[in-house]
């Protein structure tokens, strides 16, 4: 099959970019020779304006690379979480969150700070509340801070399966771990 493989369908893809760019003139494959005609291409790039077409690739490639970082440190931090409830020490978890944190639970109250957060996750820890899950489920970046979707599940104190939704938005911090701000579930 002519005009197939990684190599030249990346060759396809930066020539359809430089013709959009203006750079370069059409061509066709050559299905009896089975390849692209690379050095040709190659001179048809005016190399003093291959700035715009790097942009270009630049703007579509990037947001991909930086949500998939994004997502592996949410899924880092979602395992530090994990390892803290499920080390029964409230103030394990506690230490997960910033300063100035909000915790919204299902009870409908307005929990601040990391003491109070502590508080909260005490009482689940004496009612019997194990095996603490998370599981991604979108993230969005948008500089120092990061928004997460996650499904969570755990053990109840009768050893029941629960679980829900989760929201989080993390604030990034100096050593490039990342803290919770806002944490709400179901």
């Amino acid at each position: 099959m002519s005009c197939a493989g990684s190599q030249r369908i990346v060759v396809l893809i930066w020539h359809t970019l430089a013709l959009g760019h203006g750079l370069c003139k059409p061509w066709r494959c050559d299905a009896e020779i089975g390849h692209l005609p690379k050095q040709e291409m190659r001179e048809e790039l005016d190399m003093r304006n291959i700035k715009p077409l790097l942009a270009t690739v630049f703007l579509i490639t990037a947001p991909a690379v930086a949500l998939s970082a994004s997502e592996d440190d949410v899924n880092a931090a979602y395992q530090s979480w994990n390892a803290a409830f499920n080390s029964g020490d409230a103030g394990k978890v506690g230490a997960t969150y910033t300063d100035d944190a909000v915790f919204l639970p299902p009870t409908h109250d307005v929990i601040e700070g990391p003491e109070k957060i502590q508080e909260f996750f005490n009482g689940l820890f004496e009612a019997g509340v194990t095996e603490h899950n998370l599981e991604v489920i979108r993230v969005m970046d948008s500089g120092d801070q990061i928004i997460a979707a996650a499904r969570w599940s755990a053990k109840g104190g009768d050893g029941a399966d629960i679980g829900g939704i989760a929201t989080h938005v993390f604030q990034k911090q100096e050593d490039g771990s990342l803290k919770l701000m806002l944490h709400t579930f179901n």
